[in-house]
């Protein structure tokens, strides 16, 4: 709204101070004055340079001395030129203080529109807080009568659902769907179980199909050691039946024949062991594929009962959708 305001220039309360000083120095003039700052004050203190002669007594006035009146009357055109210069100031004094006048009125003026565009400003912000203040005062209250109407819908939508038998249907299907997911999950979990327990199975057969061979290794390595002891034996009986040595060797065969039955007791022994371990890891082999059988067995059973009752539910849950499908339609 201050746009159309011309820029004025602004004075300061030391400025005004150094007009009102200058405008006193222009009242009491000094004529000793030879460094002008205007023009002006050049060409008339150039004018005046007869009054600075060293005949004079003092420079602050004529009118202080004797002398300088005689000086006066004696130049008549020194006298004139002082008038003039007397009335130039004089105009010049009027107009300074015209236009200081003038400065101090718009400078005023200036003031007042700024402290009123001041005063303006904050009324607009204020009326702009108490406008938006009550905008939302509005909104909330709008707010607040929606919630409640929202509430009361809901309220009457709930008496409307308990009381219509398609709100009823779907409570069931939402139900069976539950229920549905809730065995799913648990035959997942059984399922999980199981597969546990088969990869636990499985490296125990493995672990014992390990054994059986190591067993069945050492059989092997026995049964080498029971030919070799044959052989070993046989060609003992046959030095035994030459004549000739039968008499000189006779204690060394003996002791031979009875660390080769040792040896062999040993061996039947631990052959005997071995075999019994040996059957013992085929039992528990055997076992533990019956046991694997009929944990897959089950687990597929589980699997294909499984969809049968989820097919089942979900038949029945479609079943209801088509019926409210058809309600809705009617």
């Amino acid at each position: 709204m201050f746009s159309s305001t011309p820029k004025l220039k602004s004075y300061s309360s030391q400025q005004l101070l150094q007009n009102t000083l200058q405008q006193k120095t222009f009242q009491q003039p000094i004529f000793g004055d030879l460094n002008p700052s205007t023009p002006q004050k050049f060409s008339i203190v150039k004018n005046l340079k007869v009054l600075n002669a060293p005949s004079q007594q003092t420079e602050s006035s004529f009118r202080q001395s004797n002398g300088k009146r005689i000086n006066t009357q004696e130049s008549p055109s020194v006298n004139k030129e002082n008038i003039s210069y007397r009335v130039e100031t004089s105009q010049i004094e009027i107009q300074l203080r015209h236009v200081l006048q003038e400065n101090k009125k718009l400078n005023d003026l200036i003031q007042k529109l700024t402290r009123e565009k001041q005063q303006l400003t904050i009324g607009d912000k204020n009326t702009d807080f108490i406008l938006i203040k009550q905008r939302v005062e509005r909104l909330e209250s709008v707010i607040d009568q929606q919630s409640d109407e929202i509430e009361e819908w809901k309220k009457k939508y709930k008496e409307v659902c308990e009381q219509d038998q398609r709100s009823i249907s779907i409570e069931q299907m939402e139900q069976q769907m539950i229920s549905v997911i809730e065995e799913n999950e648990k035959i997942n979990e059984q399922k999980t179980k199981m597969q546990q327990q088969i990869r636990i199975m499985e490296k125990d057969m493995q672990q014992l199909k390990f054994q059986v061979a190591d067993q069945n290794n050492q059989i092997i390595a026995y049964e080498e050691e029971r030919i070799k002891i044959l052989d070993q034996l046989n060609n003992n009986v046959l030095l035994m039946k030459q004549p000739q040595q039968q008499m000189n060797n006779k204690d060394y065969f003996l002791e031979q024949i009875s660390l080769l039955e040792q040896n062999i007791s040993d061996l039947q022994s631990v052959y005997n062991v071995q075999v019994l371990e040996n059957q013992k890891l085929n039992q528990m082999i055997f076992g533990l594929n019956e046991e694997l059988q009929f944990v897959n067995k089950q687990l597929e059973e589980m699997k294909k009962g499984h969809k049968i009752e989820s097919n089942q539910k979900f038949s029945a849950v479609k079943s209801i959708l088509v019926k409210l499908r058809q309600e809705m339609n009617s």
